[in-house]
């Protein structure tokens, strides 16, 4: 029987009749198609209906895909805006100590051209110098840590980059020897 051939057994149409008669005529042409399909005609349509849900399937996992590859662009973008802005203080912190230590040091160079220094005094600026320039290398090593480029680029003239020494005209630090007060240049 084909999908669009009607009963030609008297049987099947006595059953068809019973169908009509119970279920109403919808039932008809839903059986009919069933009951015309060939073997193949399944095996066609379960492979037609698994590849569907196949590509539905490859659908849903390439969505999630594109979901998880936006989350991680947005994440690294956020992070990276995050290192600018605290590098960018550590450098505006930087910059200030830096200052700070060259107005201290021209400050001692200037009471110890005098003809009598204070030596308390100058005891009291070099202590004060030595935790300025220890501070000054703790903040160093963190703007090391968190954005070395932005480091050796802006302090390039300032620090050895290769040990995070003091360097430079009016802060030099050659030598690892104790500063005045027990503090060190290395920082531990």
């Amino acid at each position: 029987m084909t999908k669009t051939a009607k009963a030609k057994n008297p049987a099947d149409k006595r059953g068809l009749e019973l169908l009509k008669r119970l279920f109403g005529p919808k039932v008809v042409p839903a059986l009919r198609v069933v009951s015309a399909s060939t073997p193949d005609e399944i095996k066609r349509a379960a492979d037609r209906a698994r590849i569907r849900a196949l590509r539905k399937k490859l659908e849903i996992q390439k969505r999630v895909a594109w979901a998880c590859r936006r989350a991680e662009r947005k994440r690294l973008a956020e992070a990276i805006t995050t290192t600018q802005a605290s590098s960018q203080g550590l450098i505006d912190g930087l910059e200030v100590k830096i200052s700070e230590l060259s107005a201290a040091n021209a400050k001692l160079e200037a009471l110890v051209q005098q003809p009598k220094p204070d030596a308390d005094e100058v005891r009291s600026l070099e202590r004060r110098l030595a935790a300025m320039r220890e501070d000054l290398l703790g903040c160093a090593h963190d703007l090391l840590k968190a954005d070395p480029q932005a480091f050796r680029r802006r302090f390039s003239t300032h620090f050895d980059t290769a040990s995070t020494k003091l360097s430079g005209s009016d802060m030099k630090v050659s030598s690892p020897k104790p500063l005045p007060g027990g503090m060190s240049t290395t920082r531990r």
